[in-house]
C-alpha cells in the first residue's frame, strides 16, 4: 500500500469545515486548491504537465453532452441538457439539429447551435409559436419541416409592430422547405412579413404561406 505525508503548515488547511472544495497537486508535488467552475462547465485536463481547468461544453446555454457514437460511421448524437435541440454530426462539418421547442426562440437556438458553418434545422410536425423573428445567422443553413402540418403561426402578433417570421439577414445559400407560415388572420397586416430576404441564391421550396 502506498502511504504519503502531508505537511498541513505547507497546504491548503483541509479539515476547517469549509464545503465543497477542489485540490490537485502541481508539478512541485505541493497540493493547489483549484477554484470552483461555474453551473454547467466540466473539468477539463491539461495534459499530464498542466492543472486541469474549467470549461463550458460547446453548443449554447444548456451544455451537450454525447450520447451516442456510431464506431463504424463515426456519426456522433449530442443533446442539450434542457433537451432543447438533438444534434447529429455526420463527419466534417456536416451537422443536423432537431428543433424541441415549438417557439421563434428554440427555432433561434437551433440554428445557432450550427455554428459558424451552418447545417440543417429540423422541425418536427406541430404548430411553433412565433412571437418574434426567426433570425438567420449563418451562410449554408437549412430549415426543413415536415410538409404543411409543420406550422409557423405568427397570428398572434401584435398589428402595427414590424415582423418578419424569417428574416435571412443578408445571409447566403440558405433552403427553407416543407412547412406553412401563418400570418394574421384579420385586421391591418402591413407591417407583418413571412419573409424577409436580404441574402443571395437562397431557396425557398414547398412552403404553405397563407393570411398574410
Amino acid at each position: 500500500m502506498r502511504s504519503f505525508s502531508l505537511d498541513i503548515g505547507d497546504s491548503p488547511t483541509l479539515l476547517d469545515g469549509t464545503a465543497w472544495r477542489l485540490f490537485y497537486s502541481d508539478g512541485s508535488g505541493d497540493l493547489t486548491e483549484l477554484a470552483l467552475g461555474t453551473s454547467g462547465q466540466y473539468l477539463k485536463s491539461q495534459g499530464a504537465t498542466s492543472a486541469p481547468t474549467w470549461d463550458t461544453p460547446e453548443g449554447g446555454g444548456g451544455g451537450t453532452a454525447i450520447i451516442d457514437t456510431d464506431s463504424d460511421t463515426g456519426v456522433e448524437t449530442e443533446e442539450s441538457e434542457d433537451e432543447d435541440f438533438i444534434r447529429i454530426k455526420l463527419g466534417g462539418d456536416d451537422q443536423i439539429i432537431y428543433c424541441g421547442v415549438f417557439t421563434d426562440e428554440g427555432i433561434n437556438a437551433a440554428v445557432d447551435a450550427l455554428g459558424a458553418d451552418g447545417g440543417k434545422v429540423i422541425l418536427a410536425e406541430g404548430t411553433y409559436t412565433i412571437d418574434g423573428e426567426v433570425t438567420i445567422d449563418y451562410n449554408n443553413t437549412t430549415i426543413v419541416g415536415q410538409g404543411r402540418g409543420t406550422i409557423l403561426d405568427a397570428s398572434g402578433w401584435t398589428p402595427g409592430s414590424a415582423l418578419a417570421v424569417i428574416d435571412t439577414n443578408t445571409k447566403n445559400h440558405c433552403v427553407f422547405k416543407d412547412f406553412a407560415i401563418k400570418g394574421y388572420a384579420s385586421g391591418s397586416r402591413s407591417n407583418l412579413r413571412a419573409i424577409f430576404d436580404d441574402g443571395d441564391d437562397n431557396t425557398f421550396d414547398n412552403l404553405y404561406v397563407h393570411d398574410f
